[in-house]
């Protein structure tokens, strides 16, 4: 799968989806390493650029790392962080309190998910077009679940 760049307005994200089994991941130049079941070449991405440091699992981030890489937007009523996954009327996005919910919904936003949101599979023996269209949306989901890592582009010294 093609790595994902997503601009924050205050970091560059690049987003990999890994194999399953992949771990104990390293950079070397402008590629992105792993290691699956103990083979020491698992296999590797080529990165755009040599600028990117590993962050780690985007569903794991904290309130704090994700307060580093999402903008808090000052508004009338107080600061707050952009909800990507809500819109309102003529906005393109809602607001919401926390740093950790802005990245989470900027992740559903771009389609990256631990675990597919349409829930099971859909049943196969029901023919008709809106099933059709329900299981056609739960395999694009389906496809976008797994492994992810997030890394941060750095400023070249």
């Amino acid at each position: 799968m093609n790595p994902i760049t997503i601009n924050t307005g205050k970091a560059e994200l690049l987003l990999v989806k890994l194999p399953e089994r992949a771990k104990n991941l390293f950079m070397h130049k402008d590629k992105l390493f792993w290691v699956i079941d103990k083979h020491p070449w698992g296999g590797f991405e080529k990165l755009p650029s040599k600028t990117w440091k590993i962050l780690g699992n985007p569903f794991d981030f904290t309130e704090e790392q994700c307060n580093e890489i999402m903008p808090l937007i000052d508004r009338v009523y107080g600061s707050s962080y952009i909800d990507y996954g809500t819109t309102y009327k003529n906005l393109s996005h809602g607001y919401t309190g926390s740093a950790k919910g802005s990245f989470n919904s900027l992740l559903r936003a771009n389609n990256i998910y631990r675990e597919n949101p349409f829930g099971e599979k859909p049943h196969e023996t029901f023919n008709h077009p809106e099933w059709e269209y329900i299981r056609a949306k739960w395999q694009d989901a389906e496809n976008n679940v797994g492994n992810w890592i997030c890394l941060i582009k750095v400023k070249e010294s």
